[in-house]
């Protein structure tokens, strides 16, 4: 637990902080084009959420951005494509290989949340569900916020077809450590 989020625990009385089990949590990003997607996936670098009667009412996590990997196939195309996502044109892994993401307000499994990607810091809204011993759900962010603006429809004219969508989507499995 960071001493930042073990403050914010402290000072609003919270009674529950529980830290992410990050060998057991996962992260799957999907990216899409026109006619088809890649995906992959990421690690928690660390995590601490904070429950009261079931919700979550803060929290905060950290994503290990040279986790990264390519799964919708492999070999030297999957190399490439990784490679790629890695440098400037993407998420410039060298220079920022953390990504964070800090709850604001929570209402119900409804969050909203501040995503830091590259450095740069924006809002995001998603939802969950517990599934067991586990939190599930997707969230979405568009990455022309965050400055990734490389074959974006949006920010490049003239790319007809060939064009990146902008939105990623995270699908998230965060289970809690025992």
């Amino acid at each position: 637990m960071t001493v930042t989020s073990l403050a914010f625990w402290l000072i609003n009385g919270i009674s529950l902080a529980a830290p992410v089990n990050v060998d057991k949590s996962t992260l799957k990003w999907i990216g899409q084009k026109p006619t088809s997607e890649h995906w992959g996936s990421l690690q928690f670098d660390s995590g601490d959420i904070a429950i009261r009667k079931g919700q979550w009412i803060g929290g905060d996590f950290s994503v290990d951005m040279t986790s990264m990997t390519v799964d919708d196939f492999s070999g030297p195309q999957s190399d490439k494509l990784l490679r790629h996502l890695q440098n400037d044109d993407f998420f410039a892994v060298d220079k920022f290989d953390r990504a964070t993401l800090r709850i604001s307000s929570t209402k119900g499994n409804q969050v909203k949340a501040d995503l830091t990607i590259k450095g740069q810091t924006h809002e995001v809204e998603f939802t969950y569900t517990k599934k067991d011993n586990a939190y599930e759900g997707r969230l979405t962010f568009d990455r022309t916020q965050y400055g990734i603006t490389y074959k974006s429809k949006s920010a490049i004219k003239g790319l007809g077809d060939k064009f990146i969508k902008d939105n990623v989507h995270v699908d998230f499995k965060i289970i809690l450590a025992e």
